[in-house]
């Protein structure tokens, strides 16, 4: 009779209700393999953007406030008048309250900027031709305010910065007289950075060695400073090359950045930046004023913002998956009552009710997860270009968000098992 009441069970769930069974089970898999793919996303991501966050730039931010400024070309038509309008907002930003330290530059890190090819003296390496230095015209106190190191030789002085500013005088004249020609008295020295110094000079102590610069200009090496991120985060240090400022303030003078290290807030820094620019010229003001922290971490929204989306697509989709396992568990559970009654009167232990339905979420889960790794594997392709420091295919997030998955899935199976293997088996024979 008993034998009959499970044949009767087990026809009703094979019927057209089982149909029906196995189009939840499909669509309770397609929800895990939705959800793991979009895990897995999100947890390469979040790891990517983690990595960013220790990227070493080379510099010390805190504290380092920066603003741009740009001369008009009528009014400051002569590079002395750009150089002493420079000189003197640097001594007043000095002896202002709080400034600890102020430098100008032509470029900022992780902006990027102008380069350009260089030729070794006594070095014809054909290697050389294809790799580009980049250029940034700084005063002195530029390494200092941002705190990179010197590892050999030394700083610019105010002899290197009147040297230059005699070349590009030079440089300028003979532009505009249409008779520009190489001259041994076209020289500059430069400071470089020191994966420069590793690539055109290896094995060698680069300091007074020389290079042309555009082919016509003879630079002399002075000093090696630490590398600095230039092109971003993301990008790998190049070869860099400092000049004095000079170099970068023939007319028409293009938009400089103004440097301000202190211990004081950064509204109080921003407040005196511009009161020493408009007590110098009334008819400028300085823009796109922020910290070096900000610049950073401006460098990364991207990954940020892309990481935020996909989390809580991620999130949504694995509360889906739970309460659709929970849901479809809870409903067999219902269905499979009279079956269970059944079972428990023949004498089935509660742990062997368990288990049978324990191993029908486990089944679910399992395909569930194998489709979501084809899937996840899919769409990493599409988020190559967004990961730094991850690669596509990184076996342990894979790894990490298929066993949380499978957890999640089977503890949303386990409880509606454990409280059918509660159930009263007189109460489970009267079911209907």
């Amino acid at each position: 009779m008993l034998n009959e009441e499970l044949k009767t069970s087990v026809q009703a769930v094979l019927g057209p209700s089982g149909r029906r069974r196995i189009l939840r089970d499909a669509l309770v898999v397609g929800e895990i393999a939705i959800s793991l793919a979009l895990v897995v996303g999100a947890g390469l991501l979040l790891r990517s953007f983690a990595k960013l966050r220790e990227v070493q730039t080379g510099i010390r931010p805190e504290g380092v406030l920066t603003a741009q400024v740009v001369l008009p070309p009528n009014k400051y038509a002569t590079l002395d008048l750009a150089e002493s309008f420079f000189d003197q907002l640097l001594d007043g930003l000095k002896g202002a309250p709080g400034v600890e330290g102020a430098a100008v530059g032509s470029k900022l890190p992780l902006h990027g900027g102008s380069n350009g090819y260089i030729t070794i003296e006594g070095n014809p390496n054909p290697t050389f031709e294809k790799i580009l230095v980049e250029q940034n015209a700084v005063t002195p106190d530029y390494f200092r305010v941002f705190s990179i190191p010197f590892l050999k030789g030394r700083n610019f002085t105010q002899q290197d910065s009147q040297d230059t500013g005699q070349t590009v005088r030079k440089v300028v004249a003979m532009m505009e007289s249409g008779k520009f020609k190489p001259s041994p008295d076209l020289r500059l020295v430069s400071v470089i950075n020191h994966t420069m110094a590793r690539q055109f000079w290896p094995n060698q102590d680069p300091v007074g060695k020389h290079f042309l610069q555009g082919g016509i200009l003879a630079v002399t090496v002075i000093g090696i400073v630490g590398d600095v991120k230039e092109r971003g985060l993301r990008q790998p240090v190049v070869p860099q090359a400092y000049y004095p400022l000079a170099f970068d303030l023939a007319p028409p003078v293009g938009s400089l950045y103004v440097l301000t290290k202190g211990s004081v807030g950064v509204g109080e820094l921003s407040a005196t930046v511009r009161r020493q620019v408009h007590s110098l010229d009334s008819s400028l003001a300085p823009f796109n004023v922020s910290t070096m922290q900000e610049i950073i971490s401006e460098s990364m929204t991207d990954t940020s913002y892309q990481s935020l989306l996909l989390s809580m697509f991620a999130l949504l989709a694995l509360l889906l998956t739970t309460v659709g396992i929970y849901g479809v568990m809870a409903y067999a559970v219902t269905q499979r009552t009279h079956e269970i009654g059944v079972r428990l009167a023949l004498g089935a232990h509660p742990r062997e009710i368990m288990r049978l339905l324990m191993s029908a979420g486990a089944q679910i889960t399992f395909v569930g997860v194998a489709l979501g790794l084809g899937a996840a594997v899919a769409l990493s392709r599409f988020l190559a270009d967004l990961l730094f420091g991850v690669q596509p295919r990184d076996p342990s997030t894979y790894v990490v968000v298929a066993a949380l998955l499978s957890v999640v899935a089977l503890l949303a199976s386990y409880i509606p098992a454990r409280r059918a293997a509660k159930v009263d088996p007189m109460v489970a024979l009267r079911y209907e």
